[in-house]
């Protein structure tokens, strides 16, 4: 029945009446008004659905968020709960450094001592450890300063050493090069020697025919000079050039 069903229920059946009611009228203009209504009826039930689906959304959204700052909230107040337990663990632990101070200050005098004593002492162990480590690093410097100088002092000598070399050297070259010009000049005076000396032709008789000269003949004729040049040994063949002057 009707008054049993959901309203969206009613107003489907409602609607279904209305169709039939509207096949039973006779007539063309009420069947379209009917059709027209129902189409507006339905058009005003889907803006409905619409509008009831984006409210839906939209309280979704908003829960999402503030589920999400309750969230961050209670990430801050653990956050802040974990520092507050930190902060009174530091408190508490400076106040008992505090108070075994006082205390030590005013107990009896062997312990004062005694823990005046054992401070001296950690603190002489960390100066020890310190200057250890400052001659260690010093030690290291010096190491490496003294063997870049000896570096240096070793390039310097042998660099000094073969420049020596390079001079004895360029000092035997040049004395062998003195020795061997010498030597050559001594053997181009010995080899290139101009001599002169007196002779006298006994008769030159010139053959026009062979265009040959020749000596011949007992009887003396005029003196000339003759110069004898011999040729050096680097000729593939001695040569004697009898040059005789007027």
């Amino acid at each position: 029945r009707i008054d049993e069903l959901t309203s969206r229920n009613a107003f489907y059946e409602m609607l279904l009446i209305q169709a039939l009611q509207v096949k039973t009228f006779s007539g063309s203009d009420s069947g379209q008004e009917n059709s027209k209504e129902t189409k507006q009826a339905a058009k005003r039930e889907a803006r409905r659905e619409a509008a009831a689906a984006k409210q839906q959304r939209k309280e979704e959204k908003a829960a999402k968020i503030e589920e999400k700052k309750l969230t961050t909230r209670a990430k801050d107040a653990e956050k802040k709960q974990r520092q507050a337990v930190r902060a009174a663990k530091r408190a508490d632990h400076k106040e008992r450094a505090a108070d075994a101070d006082r205390k030590s200050k005013h107990a009896p005098n062997g312990e004062k001592r005694g823990e005046v004593m054992k401070k001296r002492l950690r603190k002489a162990k960390k100066d020890v450890k310190t200057k250890l480590k400052a001659v260690k690093r010093a030690h290291v410097k010096s190491t490496k300063r003294k063997a870049k100088r000896a570096a240096k002092r070793e390039a310097a000598q042998a660099a000094r050493a073969i420049m020596a070399l390079i001079r004895e050297s360029e000092k035997r070259e040049e004395e062998r090069r003195r020795a061997a010009a010498q030597r050559l000049r001594e053997e181009s005076n010995d080899l290139f020697a101009l001599l002169h000396f007196d002779c006298r032709y006994s008769h030159l008789q010139h053959d026009r025919r062979s265009d040959q000269s020749n000596f011949g003949g007992n009887h003396l004729d005029l003196p000339s000079r003759v110069k004898i040049v011999i040729s050096p040994p680097s000729l593939p063949f001695p040569r004697l050039l009898l040059l005789p002057f007027p």
